[in-house]
């Protein structure tokens, strides 16, 4: 407030005096008049300092874009920019403490101001260079034809960019899905039967030995398999990490800036409690994680909190001790998808129940 809006607070601070003054003269009545009109000046400051903080560089931004002849060349876009501004300012204004929402909106007029910064002078550069309209296609084109080649494809623009453009997509789409196949593959399969086949000349005692490590992990891929049946994709996945258990609830949602558990993931908690007596005598670590809107400090103790949350739910009725459970919040610290889109920041907004079995 100090550095956004110092006008509002000094006038705020020469209030506050005032009636710091009166109270003291025994002029109750004139304290307390003085007392509310600095108050609201203070929160008036305040929420300029709070606004500020998330759309500076988006009104930058909208500010160049402007001048540079965005509301000529690219107005659309600019006047997107300004739209999620507006609405970020508007939610800030209702909740200036509950920030993630329109945090989200200020990255979002940032870019859109961004383009319409390049938009205005590409269109602007093009007209002072009165570059013919096919230049200006074909440049297009280019990219398009760049990528279409590093995937062995010929791209042709007779009939406009979809079409060259869909089977890109389609090319790549069918590639990661062969890529997701390949490592689920080579994740079943382990490192159990290199192991088994580098030491086919050691002692039968040594073979015995492996052939015990290699059913003791069968056992416990197929353990795991019956865990991932009962999660739906949407609910979460289970993955093994050394001999830990992970089981990743990305459908487990709380409501935006709390850490309250409703009543609609009660059945999803049980599941997941069923799955600790599967490991008779293990350590539980409960782990709260964020994506990266919202600032490190409120991250941290939103994952904490929501951590601690799932575990107390846990304790309630017994199912596990508090000796054998502990919770903890990473923050944004652990991504597992980029922060950069919203379809990553779903994945990072997310509990992992960690499973320590008992060594045998």
């Amino acid at each position: 407030a100090l550095k956004h809006d110092l006008e509002k607070w000094n006038k705020a601070e020469d209030l506050f005096k005032t009636g710091a003054t009166k109270l003291e003269d025994g002029n109750s009545k004139s304290a307390k008049a003085k007392g509310i009109e600095a108050e609201m000046l203070y929160r008036s400051a305040e929420l300029k300092g709070i606004q500020t903080k998330y759309l500076q560089t988006a009104w930058s931004l909208i500010r160049k874009a402007d001048e540079a002849g965005g509301a000529k060349h690219a107005p659309v876009t600019l006047k997107k920019a300004c739209d999620l501004a507006d609405k970020s300012a508007l939610l800030l204004t209702k909740h200036r403490y509950v920030t993630t929402e329109a945090a989200l909106l200020a990255k979002q007029a940032e870019y859109n101001a961004s383009h319409a910064l390049y938009l205005a002078q590409v269109i602007s550069d093009s007209i002072k260079t009165n570059k013919p309209p096919e230049n200006i296609l074909l440049e297009a084109e280019a990219p398009i034809d760049k990528i279409a080649k590093s995937l062995e494809l010929e791209a042709k623009f007779d009939k406009g960019r979809e079409i060259p453009t869909q089977q890109i997509v389609e090319v790549t789409t069918e590639l990661i899905r062969k890529n997701k196949e390949l490592e689920l593959a080579n994740q079943n399969k382990g490192v159990v039967i290199a192991e088994l086949q580098a030491r086919l000349g050691e002692t039968d005692s040594m073979n015995k030995k492996l052939a015990a490590q290699a059913k003791k992990q069968r056992l416990r891929k197929q353990k795991l398999v019956r865990i991932s049946k009962s999660f739906t994709k949407q609910e979460g996945s289970v993955l093994m990490k050394g001999d830990d258990v992970i089981i990743r609830l990305y459908g487990l949602n709380f409501p935006q800036g709390q850490a309250t558990i409703q009543p609609q993931f009660f059945s999803l908690l049980t599941r997941v409690k069923r799955v600790f007596d599967k490991f008779e005598g293990c350590r539980v670590i409960i782990e709260g994680h964020t994506d990266s809107l919202g600032g490190n400090d409120v991250n941290q103790k939103l994952s904490n909190a929501r951590a601690e949350a799932v575990m107390q739910y846990f304790l309630a009725d017994g199912v596990i001790s508090s000796k054998r459970i502990k919770s903890v919040g990473y923050g944004e610290s652990s991504p597992v998808a980029s922060n950069k889109t919203a379809v990553g920041r779903e994945k990072n907004r997310r509990i992992d129940v960690i499973i320590k079995p008992v060594k045998q």
